[in-house]
């Protein structure tokens, strides 16, 4: 009998599962799918566990009853977790970054170290999004970002440290040019740009949402460290941290894109956190 179709396969909870002979019916949180029984295979559920046997001794039927039981693992897979297709778009694009590092010692006990990055991209057309099932939506991308990583250590005395250490994030991304392609003909994972279909110039059903995005975020930490016994220590720490994504108005599909804005710094989602740690050592 097959490796496969002799194990039983596991019914989770909220999957309905339902025989009529013919045909296997499983009902779940993301809809219903129905598969004909090959009648090389019998198929029973016995509380919760579903049962796959030839139905008779010939090779086929016992090859078919680890297909069968495969197909069937797949319908409760996309009915309880949805299916998840990966698509490598092939295209041209243009893209430039650039990188610097600055160490200053401003003083003996002071160390400062930024490093700043700017990235720019266009031309370059990303996968978007799915629209009810049926398209792949796609479009072209200009994306710029720029960070910033800023590091500072001041030494009071060797048993009295203070370090900080910021990181800013902003960055904007705007898609025009939006093309589709039916999900029906994706046979593969590679899409050219060829295959994409390009929006009429009037009348075209335009996605009901905005691609384009904006993140913000920067995020701090400061730990002050009293070393006031050997080998007994005081941590202050002191954490900053924002979630990037910044809500993105409805303006239209096909809006202008607009620059880098520092006030994006301000959409919120921060998460101040302070703590005090206290390790002591003693030794007779």
């Amino acid at each position: 009998m097959s490796r496969v179709g002799k194990m039983p396969l596991s019914v989770p909870k909220g999957v309905d599962v339902t025989l009529t002979g013919e045909t296997i019916s499983v009902k779940g949180s993301m809809g219903t799918l129905v598969r004909p029984v090959n009648a090389l295979v019998t198929v029973k559920n016995e509380e919760g566990r579903l049962l796959f046997a030839p139905a008779n001794d010939s090779v086929e039927a016992d090859a078919m009853s680890g297909t069968m039981r495969a197909l069937v693992a797949n319908m409760v897979g996309g009915v309880t977790k949805g299916f998840e297709k990966r698509l490598a778009l092939v295209g041209v694009g243009f893209r430039a970054s650039a990188q610097g590092s600055l160490i200053v010692h401003a003083l003996r006990q002071l160390d400062l170290e930024l490093l700043p990055q700017l990235t720019w991209s266009a031309g370059e057309y990303r996968y978007t999004h799915e629209l009810d099932a049926t398209r792949y939506w796609f479009g072209k991308l200009t994306a710029n970002s720029v960070s910033a990583t800023f590091r500072a250590s001041y030494t009071f005395t060797p048993q009295l440290t203070l370090q900080a250490y910021a990181q800013a994030f902003l960055a904007i991304g705007h898609y025009e040019d939006m093309r589709s392609l039916p999900t029906a003909t994706t046979t593969g994972t590679e899409v050219t740009l060829a295959q994409l279909t390009p929006l009429p110039p009037m009348g075209a059903p335009v996605p009901p949402i905005t691609p384009d995005f904006k993140d913000a975020a920067l995020n701090i930490n400061v730990v002050f460290r009293w070393e006031y016994r050997l080998g007994s220590t005081i941590y202050l720490v002191y954490s900053r941290s924002q979630i990037p994504s910044v809500p993105v108005p409805a303006m239209g599909f096909f809006t202008n894109p607009t620059a880098l804005d520092p006030r994006n710094f301000g959409h919120g989602g921060t998460s101040d956190v302070i703590l005090l740690k206290f390790s002591s050592w003693w030794a007779s």
